[in-house]
């Protein structure tokens, strides 16, 4: 392949049963060596190591509860064509408890006071912009606050069919002017946007006077720098014949010819495939600086961070800013909270402050 045809996405369910799923896999596993292929087994989390083992992409069902099929399926007593019935509807009501669960998360949000936020903010090609409509119907009926945009086709799709809900501008890397995000704010309804993380400082304290929405600044979390529908790791593989992951946790990464030492992330997934900086970001050190220029809207992102850690440097970003909104933050305590940042981040992984303190002039 030269990497220009079409890819055949297939995805395969099966119940995590040997007798079902790998009687399933021995149909399609000659596929995994066709580059016109790209196979994802989606079946119970039990079995999710044995197909990796095989060769497949897969995605694990019910990880909370990973008997939870098998006790439908086991019987104290032979199958008839009642307990037949009974399973049948057993395992259909697991279908709605994915969405379900996606409705308790939007209630422990509300409950709490806070408002739920959901990316929608993916490269739209059209076979997602053929499908969006039921997944922003869905979003809407959960009640879900606002939705991150990066496609003018969504914003498009919102304003014709009258959709409620409230939007983020939040195109990566394009976000880089004021006036942009004003133009989406006037002719899209936008109710703020995510700025670009290549702004450094000195531009980026200037955009408030003319600003008429608010802006979110990234400040912490992995930042991408490329997108590509195309799958690069997939194309990479089938060139030098290497047979292995493509995923995130795989932890793949690139390095600059000229310098060894970089560490670009990269992986693939349905979307296409993802590169990442060099470095995590991590502005803990300039909060008061960009609250003294009126950036209080903070966005963290966690892609590459375990969830528990995650959830503690979430917690250590809000205890700087109820310290600044109190009027007791300083710089020993921004310095003391950032060492506790670095403790829970990713040990492979490095942190800085990306190009906050670039002169202007060099990122061009």
């Amino acid at each position: 392949m030269t990497g220009l045809e079409k890819v055949i996405k297939i995805d395969v369910i099966s119940v995590p049963f040997s007798g079902h799923l790998l009687p399933t896999l021995t149909l399609v596993k000659p596929l995994l060596t066709d580059p016109r292929f790209r196979i994802r087994v989606i079946t119970g989390c039990q079995k999710k190591e044995l197909v990796e083992e095989i060769g497949f992409d897969c995605l694990a069902l019910f990880p909370e509860r990973p008997t939870v099929m098998e006790d439908i399926a086991n019987t104290p007593q032979q199958s008839n064509l009642l307990i037949a019935c009974q399973q049948f509807r057993a395992n259909s009501r697991l279908i709605p408890e994915v969405i379900d669960e996606l409705n308790r998360i939007s209630d422990l949000v509300h409950q709490a006071g806070k408002e739920l936020t959901v990316a929608v903010n993916a490269l739209m090609h059209q076979e997602m912009m053929d499908n969006i409509k039921p997944y922003l119907d869905f979003l809407q009926e959960i009640g879900a606050d606002y939705i991150t945009v990066g496609d003018a086709g969504v914003f498009y799709v919102l304003q014709r069919d009258g959709y409620k809900l409230k939007t983020i501008y939040d195109a990566s890397t394009m976000v880089t002017s004021s006036r942009q995000i004003n133009f989406w704010a006037k002719n899209a309804g936008v109710s703020e946007a995510v700025l670009a993380r290549e702004i450094p400082s000195a531009e980026l304290f200037k955009m408030p006077e003319i600003l008429e929405i608010p802006a979110e600044v990234l400040v912490y979390g992995a930042s991408v720098i490329h997108h590509s529908k195309r799958p690069l790791l997939q194309n990479y593989y089938n060139f030098t014949h290497i047979d292995d992951e493509k995923t995130r946790e795989r932890d793949l990464f690139l390095a600059e010819p000229s310098d060894p030492q970089s560490h670009y992330s990269i992986f693939e997934d349905n979307h296409g495939t993802h590169i990442f900086a060099n470095n995590d970001l991590d502005l803990m050190t300039k909060l008061i600086e960009l609250v003294d220029h009126g950036f209080c809207h903070w966005k963290l992102e966690g892609l590459y961070t375990p969830g528990h850690n995650f959830v503690e440097i979430a917690k250590i970003f809000v205890e700087a800013r109820d310290l600044i909104e109190a009027g007791k933050f300083s710089a020993d305590q921004a310095f003391v909270l950032d060492e506790a940042i670095h403790k829970l981040h990713p040990k492979n992984r490095f942190l800085d402050t990306g190009f906050y303190d670039y002169d202007p002039d060099m990122v061009k």
